[in-house]
């Protein structure tokens, strides 16, 4: 017996017939194995059932004896484990005082027992008898799982042939559900092109018409308008080169673009006994109709469609950054960006468009003035760099200048302004060692324009 199979203590019982027990003294002095005696078999039969040895040992003649009697008690107790654990089956070895012959091997084997003895025998040869019989338990546990792995993969087979006749079936469904959903797709996505067409030949349409009522009306304004022609163009360019500068979408720069052209709709609806009056001459309420000419034109925008975004940047044109202008006093950002540029923009040119010819320097110095009042600091900084170098009215020359190449005794084209809109110089102020470090020092705190303009002396 192995090692690996046999308990600490392997357990073996002896039924004999009395004074027959001699051959047990093989197994004097063996620690590995707990022995019970007993020349009665009706005891040993209990023994067994409560005991539950590895061995069983019976004299023949007391198992011929019980093989002859009825009591199927004992014949299931011993020898038929057939239908029973494998490993719980006692192997029952029966012991002969002579060599058997044949028929009797035979009956003895046949009856259920695992082998037979011939007494007196010795422990080494028990021992193989019972590596034997353990190696054959190990064979016949194989064959048992091997089986039950074999049931339960059949059984698993049908579950699954069950469930594939199943899924089958659900699968022609919805390969049927499929197929209609694919014709319903077809019909659908036909007419989604059908529509598709529609939707675009409406928006050709739509914006065609958006064009021609926006050509409509810049032409009602310029013909309103005919002492300061070309303004509203004018605000338009100026507008789009500092919204490009913020770096803003492209879609808000074609928005800019339209507002610039037709900020002035609301002088449409100032009658000509005030328009035509001279601004020094105009009553409080008159110079209050001509304040509120953005929110009138936006009002108007609102109910043509494709003019909403429009609307709202001309809405604001007469917000001040200070937060004194109207409709509404909005502060500084809470003014829509593109409404601030706007504003800039509109400015610049009626300043451009004064009748006494206003000089570059006087243009400039008067836009700082109101940055931080009516204008946002950082679009006068874009405002005079169209000044200088788009429209180059004083006919100075102008270069840009990288932040850590300036060096003193240069003069300034624009004014400098942080992030923030904070003014650092004023156009035309000649820079010294001090200033310089104190635009560096400001630009680490607060970015300043990578770029600044300095006159060519």
């Amino acid at each position: 017996m192995s090692k690996q199979e046999v308990r600490q203590k392997a357990r073996l019982v002896y039924i004999h017939e009395p004074d027959s027990s001699d051959c047990m003294d093989c197994f004097f002095g063996q620690d590995t194995w707990k022995i019970k005696i007993t020349d009665n078999f009706k005891d040993g039969i209990n023994i067994v059932r409560s005991f539950k040895p590895d061995v069983v040992m019976i004299d023949y003649l007391l198992m011929a004896g019980s093989l002859q009697e009825t009591n199927n008690d004992i014949k299931e107790l011993l020898f038929n484990f057939k239908a029973k654990n494998v490993r719980s089956k006692p192997a029952v070895i029966a012991l002969f005082s002579s060599y058997p012959d044949p028929e009797t091997r035979a009956y003895v084997l046949s009856a259920g027992a695992d082998d037979f003895l011939i007494v007196p025998f010795l422990f080494k040869e028990f021992q193989i008898k019972m590596a034997i019989h353990m190696e054959r338990c190990d064979l016949n546990q194989k064959i048992l799982w091997q089986k039950k792995k074999l049931i339960k993969a059949f059984e698993a087979d049908k579950k699954l042939k069950t469930q594939f006749i199943k899924i089958r079936k659900a699968f022609f469904e919805e390969k049927n559900i499929l197929h209609n959903s694919l014709k319903q797709i077809n019909i659908m996505s036909q007419e989604r092109n059908r529509l598709k067409k529609q939707l675009s030949e409406l928006d050709t349409s739509f914006h065609d018409n958006v064009k021609w009522i926006q050509s409509f009306l810049i032409k009602m304004i310029e013909s309103r308008n005919e002492k300061n022609k070309g303004h509203s163009k004018r605000v338009s360019d100026i507008a789009v080169f500092v919204a490009k500068g913020f770096g803003v979408k492209e879609n808000d720069i074609e928005a800019i673009r339209k507002a610039g052209l037709l900020h002035e709709l609301g002088m449409l609806f100032i009658p000509d006994s005030i328009f035509s009056k001279d601004a020094s001459s105009l009553s409080v309420y008159e110079k209050d109709l001509f304040e509120k000419v953005p929110v009138f034109g936006a009002d108007l925008l609102e109910k043509c469609k494709g003019f909403k975004k429009i609307a709202e940047i001309i809405r604001y044109l007469n917000e001040n950054v200070d937060g004194s202008g109207i409709p509404e006093g909005l502060k500084r950002r809470y003014i829509p960006l593109l409404s601030r540029i706007l504003a800039g923009a509109d400015l610049l040119d009626d300043l451009l468009s004064e009748p006494d010819g206003t000089s570059a320097d006087e243009i400039l110095s008067r836009l700082e003035a109101c940055a931080g009042e009516r204008l946002d600091p950082n679009v006068v900084n874009y405002l005079e760099r169209y000044l200088v170098i788009c429209l180059n009215k004083s006919r100075e020359k102008v270069r840009e200048v990288g932040l850590y190449q300036l060096k003193p005794g240069m003069r300034t084209g624009a004014g400098l302004f942080t992030s923030t809109g904070t003014k650092l110089f004023s156009a035309g102020t000649v820079l010294t060692e001090e200033s310089i470090n104190m635009v560096v020092k400001y630009n680490m705190a607060y970015p300043v324009k990578e770029t600044v303009i300095i006159k060519v002396e």
